[in-house]
């Protein structure tokens, strides 16, 4: 066997052992994470920042309900600044 053959054949163990070591740290990474991160989303044990309401959170602290109302003051709020800007009524922005 040749120099050069030997370096390949060297180079392409060290290749699969990176893989190998990857794979297993990805791995234990994810068990690690396991139970601390909720797919797609907050924890499900978290409750709404809403004093008294139970229903899970959805965003920005708030449950679906509660979320929407925030929105839709906020849309009221923005609308209120371009009537006063503009000197007359402005539409809700959707």
């Amino acid at each position: 066997m040749n120099v050069e053959a030997l370096k390949a054949a060297i180079r392409a163990d060290a290749e699969i052992f990176a893989e190998k070591i990857a794979r297993q740290t990805i791995t234990a990474f994810a068990e690690e994470l396991k139970g601390l991160v909720t797919p797609g989303g907050p924890a499900k044990s978290d409750a709404c920042k809403i004093e008294g309401c139970p229903k899970p959170v959805v965003a920005k602290g708030f449950c679906a309900s509660h979320y929407q109302k925030a929105r839709n003051k906020a849309k009221a709020r923005e609308a209120k600044k371009l009537e006063a800007a503009n000197g007359e009524p402005a539409a809700v922005p959707a």
